[in-house]
């Protein structure tokens, strides 16, 4: 994997919630990968939803190197009333 792009997959990344739709399950970047980005369209991003990683849209692009790692939290839609 070091030095290629693949992509973060619902294998990889699941959050579901019976209330919330995926657009609405947003992962954010607590800490800078180590030895990579994630991406969207080649660009680095810092959130992405469930939603995108179902659509295949969020990438890694691991530079040369050893272990990749980053830290996240997920948070869903607000609670409906």
């Amino acid at each position: 994997m070091a030095g290629s792009t693949v992509p973060i997959t619902s294998e990889h990344l699941l959050v579901e919630d019976a209330d919330t739709p995926a657009d609405e399950i947003v992962y954010s970047l607590r800490t800078s990968p180590s030895n990579g980005d994630v991406i969207i369209g080649g660009i680095g991003v810092t959130s992405f939803t469930q939603q995108m990683i179902n659509e295949g849209s969020v990438m890694f692009a691991h530079r040369p190197g050893d272990l990749a790692a980053f830290l996240f939290i997920t948070t869903t839609g607000w609670a409906k009333t």
